[in-house]
């Protein structure tokens, strides 16, 4: 529903609360995506078209992490361009923004077919996100037939399909909901529907309409039979839903769970493989305790080795790693001997190979019972996991059987670490605290990544802190404050009024050799005044 007709409408209206604004620059760093970043030289917002044909959309995000690298710059005439108006085109998923030198048109028919084309004002292509050559000089032609009414369709239409394709235009998802509403079978044709069947879908078709056009409220579900679903209307009163004013919130959110929605499906065959995998190992292990048969055949046939040896005449013979041996039966046997050893040492060492071997059988019959249990908890956690739908959930489950699951405790160094204090500042950043000298080494020389910023209170000890960023970006002024005044509370300055506070990237703080613990150098800081103090709701100890 993302490129659905109404959508694009609401998304049109929202475009147009940027009129004025200028083009910075325009640059893709993943397949199918194009970022457009606009600015009113106060702030900064992002234009993000998807149009990789699994998440096709347009919609305005207020951040974007800029890839430093595999980083591309297409469509340069964007680049300073002023933003004059902004419009769905008639009945198309196209949304036009007409700049003050060209026009862009947004085109989401979903796939190879949705693409941005830079036009002049007679609609000659100059420029194409996709296929750029291919289009070059080409006019861009908008088809200006209407959808037809729905009772212009053929009489042998499926009521969906005329829903979704007439020129009420709902789509698949409005569509069933209006058929679900007046209780009339989806698959019904067009041309059995009686008179009065015709008067109420008009009336409820109508009614609907005005709904997805008039809404200022956008919802996203959670459905089991079609997973995250972005929404104009309310569909279940009943269920739980994100929602918001701002369609692009919306939008935004919707693709994010999908993204969530699709690592828990990485995570979740993860775990499945490792108690598949643990079961197997733990029912063979059980298969080769329970051969107590070869066991009892091993020993017997060490204590006879050990015998016939012992029967020898010259037990001080060394006899090089191999002798035979006639036994009591006439039985000609070989065995195999330590040529450092002589004979009654290679006998004493079988009687005892004997010895253990009788103590393995003993030792893997207590085993036993353990072992069952192990399999019959990892058959329990697999029946568990057959019941989880969500990554929340599975990180739960994970975490409360790590130890069955054999997992190791020590998390990964780009995770959230629980071995420092942590921060929530806003606007999906986070800060972590060190809580000691060598903890700050932990956090600093090993946690930190090169592009996140570090911080530290000047000319006294204290806690590294560290801001957790994807790319090299300048913060937002209230979160650096906020993130510098949590540094200062964790220093030595503490109790005083104000405290400057250097902060850098992390790749210009080194330790140098033979350092102290929790002795950095720094290169490139910068320094902010900020009162020492931590956040209202921090939890965090003193």
């Amino acid at each position: 529903m993302l490129r659905n007709y109404y959508t694009l409408y609401h998304m049109s209206n929202e475009l147009k609360e940027f009129i004025g604004w200028k083009t910075v620059v325009a640059f893709t760093q993943e397949k199918g995506q194009l970022v457009i970043e606009i600015s009113n030289n106060k702030i900064s917002k992002f234009i993000i078209f998807n149009s990789d044909g699994k998440k096709d959309s347009v919609f305005i995000s207020d951040r974007f992490n800029r890839a430093k690298k595999n980083s591309m710059e297409p469509m340069h005439d964007l680049t300073d361009e002023v933003i004059q108006n902004v419009s769905i085109v008639g009945k198309n998923r196209i949304v036009k923004i007409d700049f003050t030198n060209l026009c862009a048109y947004f085109q989401l028919f979903g796939g190879d077919n949705s693409n941005i084309y830079l036009t002049n004002f007679d609609r000659k292509i100059f420029d194409a996100f996709k296929q750029s050559e291919e289009y070059f000089g080409k006019q861009y032609n908008i088809s200006n037939e209407e959808p037809p009414e729905f009772w212009e369709l053929a009489p042998s239409t499926k009521i969906c399909t005329a829903l979704a394709t007439s020129s009420y235009m709902f789509g698949k998802l409005y569509s069933g909901l209006l058929c679900n509403k007046i209780e009339l079978n989806p698959e019904t044709l067009v041309g059995d529907l009686t008179d009065d069947q015709i008067k109420l879908l008009t009336e409820e078709c109508d009614s609907l309409k005005s709904k997805l056009l008039n809404t200022n409220q956008f919802y996203v579900y959670d459905l089991p039979e079609t997973a995250y679903t972005f929404s104009l209307i309310n569909i279940n009163e009943r269920k739980e839903c994100f929602v918001t004013s701002k369609v692009s919130e919306a939008i935004r959110h919707t693709l994010i769970k999908e993204i969530q929605s699709s690592n828990f499906e990485v995570n979740y065959k993860k775990i499945t493989t490792k108690l598949e995998s643990m079961l197997l190992k733990y029912e063979k292990r059980i298969a080769q305790f329970k051969d107590f048969d070869s066991i009892d055949e091993r020993t017997k046939l060490y204590r006879k080795y050990g015998e016939v040896l012992m029967a020898q005449p010259d037990l001080k013979l060394k006899s090089g790693n191999k002798i035979k041996i006639a036994n009591w039966n006439n039985e000609v046997i070989d065995i195999n001997l330590d040529s450092k050893l002589n004979i009654l040492d290679n006998a004493n060492k079988y009687f005892d190979k004997a010895k253990h071997s009788e103590a393995e059988l003993q030792v893997r019959k207590k085993r036993i019972p353990a072992e069952e249990d192990k399999i019959a908890k990892l058959k329990e956690l697999k029946s568990r996991l057959a019941d989880i739908d969500n990554n929340k959930e599975l990180e739960k489950f994970v975490e409360e059987n790590r130890r069955i699951l054999e997992l190791s405790n020590v998390q990964n160094a780009n995770e959230p670490s629980t071995k420092f204090r942590e921060f929530e500042l806003g606007d999906n950043y986070k800060l972590y605290v060190g809580k000691s000298a060598a903890n700050n080494d932990e956090l600093t020389m090993r946690f930190a990544k090169p592009n996140d910023l570090w911080m530290h209170a000047r000319g006294t000890s204290g806690s590294h802190a560290i801001v957790k960023l994807d790319k090299e970006i300048k913060l937002p002024k209230h979160i650096l404050t906020r993130a510098a005044e949590i540094t200062a509370y964790y220093s030595g300055s503490r109790n005083a009024k104000y405290v400057p506070v250097v902060y850098t990237f992390k790749k210009y703080v080194r330790k140098p050799k033979g350092a102290n613990i929790g002795a950095v150098v720094i290169s490139k800081e910068e320094v902010i005044m900020v009162e020492p103090k931590l956040p209202e709701n921090s939890n965090q100890p003193n």
